[in-house]
């Protein structure tokens, strides 16, 4: 038989501020974390995992792409928007606007 807790209105509201606090402090700690810093290869693995614990939107930064004018890694960018339900927001790498554009029409990109 499960046992039953009475919490009064007070801790109740304390439970509540800890739990915000605490998605605050993860929503900080998933918009920060580098790419690179991940085990090569686990990249979609984990950003589904981040999509799973609720972020709102993934910020893909092609730190490879940034400043050349190059172009975005639509492959990378393809390989996110297939899967992800939240929007993806890409930045670092475009060089003229048909990039600009091929990753909102091609990539998916929000």
């Amino acid at each position: 038989m499960a046992k039953t807790a009475t919490l009064s209105v007070s801790d109740a509201k304390k439970i509540v501020l800890e739990l915000e606090r605490l998605e605050e402090i993860r929503d900080r700690i998933l918009r920060i974390v580098p790419m690179e810093l991940l085990p090569k290869g686990s990249n979609l693995r984990w950003i589904k995992e981040a999509i799973e614990m609720g972020i709102g939107e993934v910020m893909l930064a092609s730190i490879d792409r940034d400043g050349t004018r190059k172009g975005y890694d639509l492959d990378l960018v393809k390989s996110i928007t297939a899967f992800s339900p939240i929007p993806v927001i890409v930045h670092g790498g475009a060089g003229t606007l048909e990039s600009i554009y091929e990753v909102i029409q091609e990539g998916m990109a929000d």
